[in-house]
């Protein structure tokens, strides 16, 4: 998800960097046809600046920084000040900057990353991810005042009218419409943002 946002900013005109976050496993590299040589890891062990970790990709405007060599301990360096001063340096030299963190909601790396940036859009793989993580991965992020500015359904069948999704000023929500009992139907689709 993260690679076809910053390609489809890049397209748009904006300069864009995408960092992969995500420690375990690393996946930008590979979408983008790259190596995993020299990345994020190698900045955070203080192996190298920001700037050189930068790799360039076929795409014009659009930047990476890799994930680079494995981690021990991913979360104490992903909380360290050279993640924040990577994001805020970043941010001064690009119009955007994007962050892939880990698929597990429930891992620590995620929320560092999230307390770091200034929006978070949370991806939600249809009929896979339960309710009950989705709910959970919001309390979560609000522990670390994230701001939330959306969720994606992804690999929804867009053929099926199973799904149904609301959007309110403060409630995001989706829900197998058959499952749930009607007088339950608002308060199962919609938690608090």
């Amino acid at each position: 998800m993260t690679a076809n946002l910053s390609v489809a900013l890049a397209q748009l005109g904006k300069h864009v960097l995408s960092i992969d976050g995500d420690m375990r496993p690393p996946s930008l590299h590979r979408m983008f046809s790259m190596s995993n040589h020299a990345g994020i890891a190698d900045y955070l062990k203080g192996n190298s600046t920001w700037q050189c970790v930068v790799s360039s990709t076929v795409v014009p405007g659009l930047s990476v920084i890799v994930s680079g060599g494995r981690l021990r301990n991913p979360a104490d360096l992903l909380s360290s000040d050279r993640m924040h001063d990577l994001i805020r340096a970043a941010q001064s030299q690009f119009d955007m900057v994007l962050v892939d963190s880990p698929t597990r909601l429930n891992m620590a790396d995620s929320r560092i990353l999230a307390s770091y940036v200034d929006a978070v859009v949370l991806i939600v793989k249809s009929g896979d991810t339960p309710k009950k993580i989705v709910k959970q991965a919001f309390t979560n992020l609000r522990t670390v005042s994230a701001r939330i500015v959306g969720v994606v359904l992804n690999q929804a069948d867009r053929r099926s009218e199973e799904y149904s999704y609301s959007v309110s000023d403060k409630h995001y929500g989706f829900a197998k419409e058959e499952r749930i009992p009607e007088e339950r139907k608002r308060e199962e689709r919609t938690f608090d943002n």
